[in-house]
This record gives C-alpha cells, structure tokens and sequence, in this order.
C-alpha cells in the first residue's frame, strides 16, 4: 500500500517526506535529503509499484 512504511524491510511510503523526495527517481539515483540531523543520502536500489 501507498501509505506503508517498514524501514526494517526497506519499504518506504511515496507518501513519507523520504518517498516524496524519491518520486520520479529511477533505481540507481541517489536521493539527498536534509533533517535536522543533518543530510542522508539513499540510493534507490528497487522500485515496485505494489
């Protein structure tokens, strides 16, 4: 479902902040994204559109 989100299994929602900046991305982008934390990078390494 769109709204899941299972970081242990890598699954991440279109409809989180995190799956929001990887819409139309294509696997093998690198995605870059700054929190308060500071900035994560995450690759796209799949894409299923389940």
């Amino acid at each position: 479902p769109p709204d899941e989100t299972d970081v242990d299994n890598d699954i991440i929602s279109v409809k989180s902040p995190i799956g929001a900046a990887m819409l139309g991305k294509v696997v093998g982008d690198v995605v870059e994204i700054t929190v308060p934390a500071g900035l994560l990078k995450y690759e796209i390494l799949k894409i299923s559109r389940e």
